[in-house]
C-alpha cells in the first residue's frame, strides 16, 4: 500500500488497539481519509465522536499502515475490510510457519527436496 492508493474522502478501516498490542481486544473502526501527506494520511472518525489519527508507512510494510504515535501500540490502517482479512491471513500462515520450522513439534522431518523447494520459493521473494 502507498500514499497514491488514498484519495481525500475514501472510506477506510482502522484496526484499534485501545492502547493494547493483543489482536482479540482490538476492534475495527471506519474513518474517512480527510488529508494526504507526501509521507502521512489522515483520517476522521465517522460518526458522533469525531476525532483523527494520522499513519505512515512506518515499516514498509504493504498491507497496511501504521499510526504515528508514541507510548503505545500503534493502530493499523486498512485501505478495505478485505485487505485487513488478508494481512490477517498472512499472520495465521506466518505464526504456523514459526512452527514448523522451530522445532517441527512431532511432525515428520522435511526431505532435502522439500527444504530446496521452500528455499527456492523464499528467494523469489
Amino acid at each position: 500500500m502507498k500514499i497514491k492508493d488514498f484519495k481525500v474522502g475514501d472510506h477506510v478501516i482502522v484496526r484499534d488497539y485501545h492502547y493494547r498490542s493483543s489482536e482479540e481486544n482490538a476492534t475495527m473502526t471506519e474513518m474517512v481519509v480527510v488529508k494526504i501527506g507526501t509521507k502521512k494520511v489522515t483520517v476522521e472518525a465517522v460518526g458522533e465522536y469525531r476525532y483523527t489519527e494520522t499513519f505512515c508507512n512506518a515499516w514498509n510494510e504493504s498491507e497496511f499502515f501504521l499510526e504515528s504515535c508514541d507510548g503505545h501500540t500503534g493502530n493499523k490502517l486498512f485501505k478495505s475490510e478485505e485487505d485487513f482479512n488478508l494481512w490477517k491471513e498472512g499472520e495465521v500462515l506466518d505464526r504456523e510457519l514459526r512452527e514448523i520450522f522451530s522445532g517441527y513439534k512431532g511432525r515428520k522431518a522435511l526431505t532435502l527436496d522439500q527444504k530446496k523447494r521452500i528455499k527456492a520459493i523464499l528467494d523469489e521473494t
